[in-house]
């Protein structure tokens, strides 16, 4: 019964997963941002100031306010990317050590094989390959889905 639990989770993932990247993949790509930055030529190198706090200064200054303030909002969703990480993370192993699959992985490793880096080894496959189901949602957001909605987004 556990199993079948364990095969519907993984069945409702996969499906999850599949259905945000089909929605990705039906918007259309946005349009490049043109790059905006304050054009450099070799007198402006040369008259950087020696200080680096100033020299940074004085690089920003070239990026136009809305850029760094779009690139700024953008970077703010970093946090909310780390936090879905880890929510998925504790969720997936909750769920796991509810499922008991590390027991299900090794009693089925025992039938192959009593040897007992068989088993061990087995027994972690199985589990990583678990995890990487699990944890494939945030992954997939938080490196793919999140740039592209993000822009997107910020475009309209």
């Amino acid at each position: 019964m556990r199993l079948l639990g364990l095969v519907l989770a993984l069945l409702c993932v996969l499906a999850l997963v599949l259905g945000v990247g089909t929605y990705i993949d039906s918007r259309p790509v946005p349009p490049r941002a043109i790059d905006q930055t304050l054009p450099a030529d070799s007198s402006w190198y040369a008259h950087l100031p020696v200080s680096a706090k100033a020299a940074t200064d004085a690089y920003i200054e070239r990026i136009p306010v809305a850029m760094r303030e779009k690139g700024e909002r953008y970077s703010d969703t970093r946090l909310i990317a780390f936090l879905l990480r880890v929510a998925n993370l504790l969720a997936a192993t909750f769920l796991l050590c509810t499922l008991r699959l590390g027991v299900y992985l090794r009693l089925l490793a025992e039938k192959l094989s009593r040897r007992v880096l068989v088993t061990d080894v087995t027994v972690a496959v199985g589990y990583f390959a678990a995890m990487f189901v699990l944890l494939l949602p945030s992954e997939i957001y938080t490196g793919f889905a999140r740039p592209p909605v993000w822009f997107l987004r910020a475009a309209l």
